[in-house]
C-alpha cells in the first residue's frame, strides 16, 4: 500500500508543475526576479544603430543603461521613443523594470556645405527646413 501512496505523490506532484509551472515548486531565492530586459530598436531599420546595449540586454534592477544612437550616412538622430522619451544621446535608462526603447531617425535629404563665408545666409531645405545667418565669429541657426 505504501507504493501506491508513493505513486499517486509522485503523479500528484508532477502534475502540479506541469499545471503551475516550476516557479510554484522552486524555493523563492531560485527564482529571479531582479533582472530586467531592454529591448532596443530603430526607426527606420536602416536609419542607424544603437550601441552600449549590455549583452543580451539584461540588467539588473537598479542599473542605468547607456545607450547611443549612431545615425547611418544619410541619416540624423531625432530622438528616443516607447519606454523613454528624449534627445540626450547618449541616453541614460533607469532600469527599474523592463523597457522597450526605440531610436528614431530622419534621413537627410541634401548637404549644405560653406566654405568660408565673410557674412550672408544659406537657406536649407525643400521647405526651408532652416536658415543659417553666417556672421564673422558665429553663425545663427534658424529652424522652420
Amino acid at each position: 500500500m505504501k507504493l501506491d501512496t508513493y505513486k499517486a505523490w509522485v503523479v500528484g506532484t508532477f502534475l502540479i508543475f506541469l499545471i503551475a509551472g516550476c516557479e510554484a515548486i522552486l524555493p523563492p531565492e531560485v527564482i529571479d526576479t531582479e533582472t530586467v530586459l531592454l529591448v532596443i530598436s530603430t526607426n527606420p531599420e536602416n536609419g542607424g544603430i544603437i550601441d552600449g546595449l549590455q549583452q543580451d540586454g539584461m540588467y539588473s534592477k537598479g542599473d542605468v543603461a547607456s545607450i547611443k544612437a549612431i545615425p547611418s550616412e544619410g541619416f540624423v538622430f531625432t530622438g528616443w521613443t516607447g519606454d523613454y522619451e528624449g534627445d540626450n544621446n547618449p541616453a541614460s535608462i533607469s532600469m527599474d523594470a523592463n523597457k522597450s526603447v526605440i531610436a528614431a531617425f530622419s534621413s537627410i535629404d541634401e548637404a549644405v556645405v560653406v566654405n568660408e563665408v565673410s557674412g550672408g545666409t544659406v537657406t536649407y531645405g525643400l521647405s526651408n527646413l532652416f536658415s543659417v545667418n553666417f556672421f564673422k565669429s558665429r553663425a545663427i541657426i534658424r529652424l522652420g
